[in-house]
């Protein structure tokens, strides 16, 4: 299945629901994240990093992080730019990391090459994925809303691009490839 905002966006609602979230504002704050992930994700290939056999090659799934690593990353990030955590943050990172390792499991991979793949680009977005958070919620103006954004994309792109990988299988022909992955 390809990645789409309204598919993560629909976990994030259910994910965040089952603490007991239905605020008014829920709709805009889980399209901005949806938004902001997806997009940044889909423009940042991946790299085959082993073995690197030459040939068209498929594979389903970011694999490899863990919910409780982006919420972890969430909360450690916002304590630190907020001064303290709250109550809250840390059910909204549980919320976040679980929608993401269910909806990025998901994801078509394509490759000229077979292989392992690795997402280190991921790693070193995080102040793309903040910006197109908070891009996405224009009517969101209070003055920490840019510090959650950034704890929102830090904890995803370092989790899911320091520990996430995926497995592209096909058929192996004579040559090379680029070893380049696209997410789709």
């Amino acid at each position: 299945m390809a990645l789409s905002v309204s598919g993560y966006k629909s976990l994030l609602d259910s994910e965040l629901a089952s603490f007991g979230y239905n605020g008014p504002e829920l709709s805009t704050l889980t399209d901005a994240i949806a938004t902001g992930v997806i997009t940044t994700i889909l423009t940042l290939p991946g790299i085959i990093s082993s073995p690197v056999l030459f040939g068209p090659s498929v594979g389903v799934g970011i694999v490899g992080f863990s919910a409780s690593g982006i919420e972890s990353l969430i909360t450690s990030t916002g304590t630190s730019l907020f001064g303290q955590a709250g109550t809250e943050l840390p059910n909204f990172g549980t919320a976040i990391g679980n929608a993401t390792v269910t909806h990025l499991a998901l994801a078509t991979l394509s490759s000229d090459t077979n292989g392992t793949a690795a997402f280190p680009l991921i790693a070193a977005a995080t102040s793309v994925m903040k910006a197109a958070i908070i891009a996405a919620a224009p009517t969101f103006t209070g003055p920490e809303w840019p510090n959650f954004a950034e704890a929102i994309a830090t904890g995803i792109c370092t989790e899911v691009g320091s520990t996430g990988i995926g497995i592209l299988t096909g058929a192996i022909l004579p040559g090379t490839g680029a070893g380049i992955v696209l997410v789709l």
